[in-house]
């Protein structure tokens, strides 16, 4: 059996990835203006 910490890291991750595409896909279609991007660029990876 996984540890809980282990499953909510992962869980962690998921998330991030689907919230970075989300806004990414946003971005590019140009729906989030400058000033999302710039309040939401923690959610962009580097």
């Amino acid at each position: 059996m996984a540890d809980t910490h282990t499953l909510a890291l992962d869980a962690m991750r998921a998330k991030g990835t689907a919230d970075a595409a989300a806004l990414a896909a946003r971005a590019v279609a140009g729906e989030a203006d400058a000033q999302e991007l710039l309040e939401k660029k923690a959610m962009v990876p580097t």
